[in-house]
């Protein structure tokens, strides 16, 4: 039942933090390179490890590798959207990230020749896919 209150409690907090990203302007002008023709804001996204933060603590960290991982890229990412950001960095932390997932689900115990590309698709590959849309997709409201 106190799941019922995760969507009211993330709109909120998604309003809010749109009120800070306009006032602290954490926004993105388009330029001849941009994909959109209005000012968007940047980081709309964080919502989305908010949520996972929220289960994990009602959950009692049940899965912390994971949570854990998908916080470093969490972070990582809005970094990113406040400056710019290496991608060897980048792809660093989303390879310390794979690997927490493999862990925490056991992946590690299927032959090698498995594993590799699978760890390449979802550490590199993965990540990459949909960069382009992803601000336009999480402030599509504007």
């Amino acid at each position: 039942m106190l799941q019922l209150l995760y969507l009211p409690v993330l709109i909120l907090l998604l309003l809010f933090y749109f009120r800070l990203a306009i006032q602290f302007k954490i926004i993105d002008k388009p330029n001849q390179r941009s994909s959109h023709s209005r000012i968007t804001i940047r980081g709309g996204g964080i919502v989305f490890p908010i949520a996972v933060l929220i289960h994990a603590l009602v959950s009692n960290f049940q899965y912390p590798l994971f949570t854990s991982g998908l916080m470093l890229i969490s972070f990582v990412s809005f970094y990113d959207d406040l400056r710019p950001l290496s991608n060897k960095i980048r792809l660093f932390v989303h390879l310390i990230a794979v690997s927490f997932l493999f862990s925490q689900t056991n992946l590690l115990i299927f032959p090698i020749w498995i594993v590799i590309p699978v760890y390449i698709l979802f550490s590199v590959r993965h990540p990459t896919l949909f960069s382009k849309n992803k601000q336009r997709l999480q402030t599509s409201y504007f």
